[in-house]
């Protein structure tokens, strides 16, 4: 879960049976994360034998988006190799620019950093009314286009359709575009 904030959704997964949960989050939130999964009855566990992660249960690290390098090293770290990918990424409330800037630009790149061909990236967002301005939902789901990312329902017209709107969350469901 990239900018996990108290780690909810990504401790769910935990509880529904995800082998491996990181929670990333700033440096100054890892330690909240640790304790909020400690809490829950969660944390890092040996992985079984014939796991395919180097590390099990749930754990927090630190992860700054701007680092492609530190993306890379996280997935190495907990996957074991270079070559493996996260089954899974979530992303909630993680766009938006009156608060957090052109974060998203970093989170685009992260995500792009951490997922494989067979990933599946998950990214709630609250669309936001802003006044002179935009919230950067539409900049941020262009990005990941640019970067080959598409909706798993490819039947779709649009680049980026929200696999679920309940205003004013939107939900997507993103892969890689596969090679045809």
């Amino acid at each position: 879960e990239l900018g996990a904030g108290l780690g909810v959704p990504g401790m769910a997964c935990a509880r529904l049976g995800a082998g491996l949960v990181a929670l990333t989050e700033q440096a100054s939130l890892v330690e909240l994360l640790e304790r909020n999964a400690a809490a829950n009855g969660l944390g890092p566990s040996t992985p079984r034998a014939d796991h395919r992660t180097a590390v099990a249960g749930v754990v927090a690290r630190e992860l700054d988006w701007a680092d492609a390098d530190a993306a890379r090293a996280l997935r190495v770290e907990l996957l074991g190799a270079d070559d493996r990918h996260f089954d899974l990424i979530l992303c909630c409330d993680c766009v938006y620019v009156p608060l957090y800037g052109d974060s998203w630009k970093a989170l685009a790149r992260a995500i792009d950093a951490l997922a494989g061909d067979e990933t599946r990236v998950l990214i709630s967002l609250e669309r936001r009314f802003v006044r002179g301005g935009s919230d950067g939902v539409d900049a941020f789901l262009g990005a990941l286009d640019a970067a080959g990312f598409e909706t798993l329902d490819s039947s779709s017209s649009k680049t980026a359709a929200p696999i679920l709107v309940e205003p004013p969350v939107e939900i997507y469901a993103l892969r890689r575009r596969q090679r045809r």
